[in-house]
């Protein structure tokens, strides 16, 4: 679901209907995924800039609304009597292929999920009891996406773009403008230095 300003009420209000109806049909397991953006201790990089100025100007505070019902999603799962498993996950990217994921109980330490990697974390609960009525993340940490560094021109400021624009590919350098997920001010260019690892993906975000 995109960012908006505006209330919302879709995680919670799904989940307590698809809770009311396990409950008439029998059905006890329930698996859900969430964001590692709903917890206060989360930090998805040892950047300082990128944790306690990027992250919250451009993901936390214009998603504080999806993240606000995200958190009343979860405390609804809580309370349910249903054997319920949340996994979380970090900044979403698209990948080939399930890699070699890690599943973390608690607070969450890592910056990227692939959703093949989500998608198969979800699947191996249906066959694992090990995290009933627990909430996990699950990070990949091999194939990420390299984080550009840009530059704003004259200026020798640093940012993090995230996959509005379509940057040249990773190694090559290059100029791209884009925006940061979630963000409506206005387009800024920049400068992709020469890194190493996959292209910054075209859509990276924490819901979807």
């Amino acid at each position: 679901m995109p960012y908006t300003r505006k209330p919302v009420s879709v995680y919670s209000a799904g989940t307590a209907n698809i809770i009311t109806a396990a409950g008439k049909h029998g059905v006890r397991r329930l698996i859900v995924t969430g964001t590692a953006a709903v917890d206060p201790g989360y930090r998805s990089s040892d950047s300082v800039i990128f944790t306690r100025v990027m992250e919250p100007l451009f993901m936390r505070l214009p998603g504080r609304t999806v993240y606000a019902d995200n958190r009343r999603m979860e405390a609804r799962i809580r309370a349910s009597s249903l054997d319920w498993t949340i996994v979380r996950a970090c900044w979403l990217f698209n990948a080939a292929t399930v890699s070699d994921y890690q599943v973390i109980e608690g607070t969450i330490h890592g910056m990227f999920t692939a959703r093949a990697d989500r998608a198969a974390c979800l699947l191996a609960q249906l066959a694992d009891g090990k995290y009933i009525r627990e909430t996990i993340g699950v990070v990949t940490t091999a194939g990420t996406p390299s984080i550009p560094h840009c530059r704003h021109p004259g200026r020798g400021r640093a940012g993090a773009p995230a996959g509005s624009g379509t940057p040249p590919t990773a190694g090559q350098g290059g100029r791209w403008v884009g925006q940061l997920p979630g963000h409506r001010g206005r387009r800024r260019a920049g400068r992709l230095h020469p890194r190493s690892g996959p292209s910054w993906p075209h859509s990276l975000s924490f819901l979807g």
